[in-house]
């Protein structure tokens, strides 16, 4: 019976480490509601180099505590945009004008 019980607990601690922030790195690609397309590069320092046909910026990022908000810093500016993980491969970015865009991993 201990053995069980101890053994449901470490299962529950690993499912919980699990569950943490999303991993941003890597290469991610989309196109927005108007047809331009973007590509940001997350890097784990908490950099980005973000990317569309008018623009190529180096910027800073974080995602909060609930994994629900994304702040994005340029040039000392932040704008926050909500963030959403549909799954490990894609994620949905919308402004506070509810303009979204989805972005794959490469």
């Amino acid at each position: 019976m201990k053995k069980t019980l101890l053994s449901m607990l470490l299962l529950l601690v690993i499912v919980l480490a699990a569950c943490g922030k999303p991993n941003l790195e890597g290469t991610w690609k989309g196109e927005d509601e108007y047809g331009i397309a973007t590509t940001i590069t997350f890097h784990d320092d908490g950099t980005a180099i973000m990317k569309d046909e008018l623009m190529e910026d180096e910027i800073e990022y974080s995602l909060n505590e609930e994994a629900d908000e994304l702040t994005l810093t340029y040039e000392g500016v932040d704008a926050k945009v909500g963030f959403e993980q549909k799954s490990k491969d894609e994620i949905v970015l919308t402004n506070d004008s509810d303009e979204t865009i989805t972005l794959t991993k490469q």
